[in-house]
């Protein structure tokens, strides 16, 4: 199954099995500062813009992973 959520500025904990995917889809033109641990590809306040591909399918490595959004609506 899927699971979609609407995540905003702040920090988020996700939980999931790990080898679950994770994608993240900008839904702001820009994303400032996001941040992803505890993912096979983890992110540091990166910069992501709409339409990028640099945040989709991912996988979870733990049962928790970080998420941080400086400013804009994920």
């Amino acid at each position: 199954y899927s699971t979609a959520r609407f995540v905003v500025e702040g920090e988020w904990w996700l939980k999931g099995d790990v080898g679950d995917t994770l994608s993240l889809v900008p839904l702001s033109p820009k994303i400032r500062r996001l941040s992803v641990q505890g993912v096979t590809w983890p992110l540091d306040r990166v910069e992501v813009e709409q339409g990028s591909s640099l945040t989709l399918s991912n996988r979870f490595e733990a049962e928790l992973v970080r998420l941080e959004v400086g400013a804009g609506l994920v």
